[in-house]
């Protein structure tokens, strides 16, 4: 399944050339236009409906969300890697930030490149939603 709703659609992802296993389809932004995603290797292949709200902070890379009450029930929007300030040796996986999402309540993750490149998140353990990565450029234009 892909993504559908008032804010996201997107029909049911194709299979990404360079990734045999993983994915990839097609998000229509709010103006119309389509932009390309490509799924984490451990989210969930589902289709979800809701508005699109940034995580906060927008790295996800604090132990928890300082907005849940915003993103519960909807997708939430997470920039890859971590902010300058970030203390040394700080980690945080893709997975990391979409459990925290997932934990505040998201029904979706949206992970946003921070160049506009393909990318399939990679993780072992699967999570119950599903949870995508889009190019630096589309981030944006999702909110």
């Amino acid at each position: 399944g892909g993504w559908e709703g008032p804010d996201v659609d997107v029909p049911p992802p194709g299979m990404a050339a360079s990734q045999a296993v993983v994915p990839a389809g097609t998000l229509v932004l709010p103006g119309g236009e389509e932009a390309k995603f490509w799924s984490a290797q451990f989210g969930a292949q589902k289709s979800v409906e809701g508005s699109v709200v940034w995580a906060s902070p927008p790295h996800a890379h604090t132990p928890e969300l300082s907005n849940a009450g915003q993103v519960k029930g909807c997708i939430a929007l997470v920039r890859r890697g971590l902010p300058p300030d970030a203390p040394p040796g700080l980690a945080c996986t893709f997975r990391d930030k979409a459990v925290r999402c997932i934990d505040a309540g998201a029904i979706g993750v949206i992970i946003v490149n921070h160049e506009d490149k393909a990318l399939s998140p990679g993780g072992d353990e699967m999570v119950g939603v599903p949870v995508v990565c889009i190019f630096g450029s589309t981030g944006g234009a999702l909110v």
